[in-house]
């Protein structure tokens, strides 16, 4: 009996689509940085939350197109000993395409900056940087759970800042997200 039961539910679950008009998501992520110099300092890692906004439109079914709100902060060290910080404050277009999207979900993310900042603080001198592109691509899997969404995320970002008359800073790193998010 319970076996039967378990096994209805299953198979009336499962091939239920997660499409939902808007989904809103939450996360946390580290990224871990390429072995960059800046001048005779060193930037080591970066984490920080994003906030995700993600249109579904019903006649895409497997598409999304959104926005994404990134704020990471990352040490500067040099011979091992912190020095300064940097923070990087990222708005992006995202664009995702779920090739599975049923209880669970698994697809490729990819964000295009629109509007980035990044600045550092070594010395007590801070120092902002204009962005002169960033952008990443991953993977995103995870499952749905009703309105609910618990998921991860992994890619790799891409970015490089100018500063007049300053080496210029190059952010490509591999990065790792933990996703929550609501269904609307």
């Amino acid at each position: 009996m319970i076996k039967t039961l378990v096994t209805t539910l299953f198979v009336l679950i499962l091939p239920l689509t997660s499409h939902a008009l808007l989904e809103l998501r939450a996360g946390y992520g580290v990224n871990t940085l390429d072995k960059t110099d800046y001048t005779t300092a060193q930037l080591t890692s970066m984490s920080g939350f994003n906030l995700d906004a993600i249109f579904e439109p019903p006649m895409l079914t497997d598409l999304g197109l959104g926005l994404r709100y990134e704020s990471l902060g990352l040490d500067v060290k040099t011979g091992g000993v912190n020095v300064g910080s940097s923070d990087l404050k990222r708005l992006s277009a995202l664009v995702n395409y779920r090739v599975i999207d049923l209880f669970a979900y698994l697809g490729f993310i990819g964000t295009f900056g629109l509007n980035s900042d990044l600045s550092t603080t070594i010395g007590g001198v801070k120092t902002s940087y204009d962005a002169k592109f960033n952008y990443s691509i991953g993977v995103e899997g995870g499952v749905n759970l009703g309105f609910l969404s618990v998921g991860a995320e992994v890619g790799k970002i891409f970015g490089k800042f100018t500063h007049t008359g300053v080496e210029d800073i190059k952010l490509d790193s591999i990065y790792a997200k933990v996703l929550v998010g609501f269904d609307i």
